[in-house]
């Protein structure tokens, strides 16, 4: 008897059979379909003690006949089916047999060639299949169960079909020759191997997505995708090309147990898009009880009573199904439209789904296209809530972006409020102080009149010292808030170098306590003369306020004595370097002394006021806005030392 070869199948041969069967011109001859093709009679034996001969025995009128599929549920009784297969249908010679479902537990075909005339029947020949034996015992090896039948001769064939699960009891044949059979087969196997194929690639996006994201909807997503291992169980590719050496019932089992997980798996799917612990907490509470008691019934799979388990778990799955469309449809309606898709998908689902619940169930005729549309929602299903967990995902996101954003917005409002607070407190405390110089200066000239020339300079100097410092405290002010504001727009124009330098040196010459030592190029030097000048392209106002704050920062943080100005004057740029004695800036606060509000500890012996914290943040601000660099070169005991680097002008 002609065997097929077992072969194993792997994604990138089935999608070359696939595109291959899908080439193909020649069409398959049409098979003759038990049922409609070829009528048959159907007997129920309860006790399955009948044989063979007894059941040949019987009248014609003892059997129901039928001339479509069988499909009666979940019964336990034995089925015999009559049938006789007319010469005429052996005309291209033998006729192949094949049986679906593969799970079907004992299924015997008996068959004689009918007599002729007179003549005494022969014995009945008998072939054997079914999930209760080895698939090495098959007479055809195939994923469905496959029977060799050789022509019978002038009269015809007589067959009896013998078939006894406690799964579904139902029947699908068809009667190929032998090339038809393999035509379609290549087709049929090529096709759900390249299907499956893709489920498990989309199997692995989910995993992967799941993993990602750390979606709940797509944890239940992916476990959706034993949907996909049922489906290879029923169309038997679970034991012809991975699972040959289960025992013997096991395919049946493993079939019976996805069975229950894709009802437990769908009703998670559901729960867990239409979010029904947010929405609605109650019904979710009963939807995770109704899975966990489909989740019991699974414990019958091994046992009698499977048949009774699987009727209760299909009447509640259903009922569950119905449920989440009906709360799609609401939710549709409050929350938007991609709870209208959830609802037309599951809808769709539950029809096709309840229309192959009815038919197994023997209520309806068994209709094979229904698993077709079946099988292909699963797909849209999963892309479905996919693409929804996705874009919810990116929402969500997107969302706490804004938190973020709007959160940071509040804190740097909040952290310029306080800013501005301790700001204001600080400059006022920095105004206060040569304001009350002033009014203490103005009082003393009233109440005591100089006596001499001298006295008078000296306290002249006091008031114009004050004054200077109000308005370097003012010139701070402004250049914050207009740095602060964006408005980093310079009036720049060719400004003498030297003339710059001597606008800032005002500042040493009003303390009173510091001489300004020049030097160029370590050579001492003044600004008297204009040799060896040069000219900056600047704002002159800006950078006189940089300048005189390097300055006024080494009064304010250095005893009374000289305060040192290098100067370099280069081709490209030129180089300035303030360095005054003093204590020197701690490491740790050495890497922020350019940021606002941030001082350097004052030394005890400088008779000046420690500032508001402007002074080099305002500096630097002004610097980099003039393409220069202003950087802190060393602090140490004998001096601290800050250069400023600022390009010349082009064209001098």
């Amino acid at each position: 008897m002609p065997h097929l070869t077992r072969t194993r199948h792997h994604l990138p041969l089935a999608l070359l059979l696939c595109l291959l069967a899908f080439g193909l011109h020649a069409q398959a001859t049409e098979p003759l379909a038990l049922g409609p093709d070829i009528p048959y009679g159907l007997l129920i034996d309860p006790s399955g003690q009948l044989d063979v001969e007894t059941v040949a025995a019987l009248p014609d009128s003892a059997f129901d006949w039928r001339n479509g599929l069988l499909s009666a549920g979940y019964r336990k009784e034995t089925h015999w089916l009559r049938l006789h297969l007319p010469a005429s249908a052996f005309a291209a010679g033998e006729l192949w047999f094949e049986a679906f479902p593969p799970y079907l537990d004992d299924l015997r075909l008996f068959q004689r060639p009918r007599p002729s005339g007179n003549n005494p029947p022969p014995d009945w020949q008998i072939q054997q299949a079914g999930d209760r034996h080895p698939l090495a015992e098959r007479p055809i090896r195939y994923r469905y169960f496959v029977f060799a039948l050789p022509p019978p001769g002038a009269q015809g064939m007589d067959l009896l079909i013998r078939i006894q699960t406690r799964s579904a009891m139902m029947l699908e044949g068809k009667f190929w020759s032998p090339a038809g059979f393999f035509n379609q087969a290549s087709r049929s196997t090529a096709y759900w191997s390249f299907y499956l194929g893709l489920a498990t690639l989309a199997t692995v996006l989910a995993i992967a997505i799941t993993l990602t994201l750390r979606s709940r909807v797509m944890l239940a997503v992916s476990s959706f995708s034993v949907s996909y291992l049922f489906l290879a169980s029923i169309q038997g590719l679970s034991q012809w090309l991975l699972l040959p050496g289960l025992p013997l019932g096991l395919i049946d089992q493993h079939t019976s147990v996805l069975n229950f997980l894709i009802q437990i798996s769908m009703l998670w799917v559901g729960r867990e898009v239409l979010r029904l612990p947010l929405h609605h907490p109650r019904l979710d509470r009963l939807y995770l009880g109704l899975m966990a008691f489909i989740g019991l019934l699974m414990l019958s799979s091994p046992t009698d009573y499977y048949g009774q388990a699987t009727q209760i778990s299909y009447l509640l799955f259903e009922a569950g199904k119905l449920g989440l469309v009906i709360i799609a449809l609401r939710l549709w309606i409050k929350q938007g439209l991609e709870y209208g898709l959830i609802g037309l998908v599951f809808g769709l689902f539950s029809l096709s789904s309840l229309s192959a619940v009815l038919s197994v169930a023997g209520l309806i005729p068994l209709i094979p296209g229904l698993y077709l549309l079946w099988h292909d929602l699963l797909v849209i299903i999963m892309l479905l809530v996919t693409g929804i967990s996705v874009y919810r995902v990116a929402q969500e996101n997107k969302a706490m972006r804004s938190k973020q954003w709007l959160e940071q917005s509040l804190k740097l409002e909040r952290d310029a409020c306080f800013r501005q607070r301790q700001f204001l407190g600080m400059v006022s405390h920095e105004f206060r102080s040569p304001l009350s110089l002033i009014s203490l200066a103005a009082r003393n000239l009233r109440a005591n009149p100089p006596l001499d020339q001298t006295e008078l300079d000296q306290r002249a100097d006091k008031i114009q010292r004050a004054t200077q410092r109000l308005i370097q405290l003012t010139d701070n002010c402004l250049a914050d808030a207009r740095f602060g504001s964006q408005l980093q727009i310079l009036e720049r124009q060719p400004y003498s170098l030297y003339r710059l330098i001597k606008e800032a040196a005002d500042m040493v010459k009003l303390s009173g306590s510091h001489q300004l030592d020049i030097q160029r190029n370590g050579v001492a030097a003044t600004l008297e003369s204009s040799e060896g000048d040069c000219l900056l392209n600047a704002d002159p106002a800006l950078l006189r306020i940089a300048l005189s704050n390097l300055l006024d920062n080494a009064i304010k943080y250095s005893p009374p004595g000289r305060i040192e100005l290098h100067l370099w004057i280069e081709p490209e740029q030129v180089r300035l370097q303030v360095a005054n004695p003093g204590r020197p800036i701690p490491a740790e606060l050495q890497a922020r002394i350019f940021e606002r509000h941030v001082k350097g500890p004052a030394d005890p012996d400088s008779r000046s006021p420690s500032g508001a914290g402007l002074g080099l943040f305002i500096a630097r601000e002004i610097i980099q806005a003039h393409d220069g660099e202003l950087s802190l070169l060393h602090s140490t005991a004998s001096e601290t030392r800050f250069e400023i680097r600022l390009p010349r002008a082009l064209h001098e």
